[in-house]
């Protein structure tokens, strides 16, 4: 019994320093490492570079194979968060 009253008080401790140090965390102040910014862009396939396209060239690049579904476009419309979804088949 006294064993868990110590784990108990030592769970609410961990949780109190949390939370105090999300509290003092001052996002405004984040800073990039500086050989961060020196690395070139890169692709799963090692090419180097980024291809920036339109929205209308992404959709007839991704409707070559077969047209896109209603549920497909819509998961374009919502930009990251649907194209990730839409890679890894949560349509």
């Amino acid at each position: 019994m006294s064993s868990a009253i110590v784990v108990a008080i030592g769970l609410m401790a961990y949780a109190l320093a949390q939370w105090r140090t999300a509290i003092n965390t001052d996002d405004s102040q984040t800073q990039r490492p500086a050989n961060l910014e020196s690395l070139p862009p890169l692709d799963a396939n090692g090419v180097v570079g980024v291809r920036e396209t339109t929205k209308s060239e992404l959709l007839t690049l991704m409707s070559k194979t077969r047209p896109l579904s209603q549920s497909e476009k819509a998961q374009v419309d919502r930009g990251c968060p649907g194209l990730t979804c839409l890679y890894q088949g949560w349509v």
